[in-house]
C-alpha cells in the first residue's frame, strides 16, 4: 500500500527528498501493521458473533447486518460503496470526488 502511495504523489510530480520518502515508507508499514491486527481483531469478532443464538427475528436481523458490515470491512474491493450501506445510512465512500452507491 505504501508503495502505490509514493507512486501517487510522485504522479502529482511532488518532488521528496529520499528522507521523505523513507517517512512515507515507515508511515505505511506502520499503518500495514495496524490494518492487519484491526482486521485480525474482526475476525475473530465475527466468529464469537456467529455463535450467538438469535431470539427473535428483529435480533437476527441486528446480527446479520453487524455480521456484513464486518465482512464489508474485512473486503472492501468485493463491496465499494457498501462500506456503509442504505439500511445504515448514506453511502459517503468516495473515490475520485465521487460519491459511491
Amino acid at each position: 500500500m505504501h508503495k502505490e502511495l509514493l507512486d501517487e504523489l510522485m504522479d502529482a510530480r511532488l518532488q521528496f527528498s529520499l528522507r521523505d520518502c523513507e517517512k512515507v515508507e515507515a508511515i505505511g508499514r506502520r499503518i500495514d501493521g495496524e490494518r492487519a491486527v484491526l482486521l485480525g481483531l474482526l475476525t475473530d469478532c465475527a466468529a464469537v458473533l456467529r455463535t450467538i443464538d438469535t431470539d427473535d427475528s428483529d435480533e437476527a436481523e441486528k446480527l446479520a447486518d453487524l455480521l456484513g458490515a464486518i465482512d464489508r470491512a474485512q473486503a472492501p474491493s468485493r463491496h465499494v460503496g457498501a462500506l456503509f450501506s442504505d439500511a445504515h445510512g448514506p453511502d459517503w465512500t468516495q473515490r475520485d470526488g465521487e460519491y459511491l452507491k
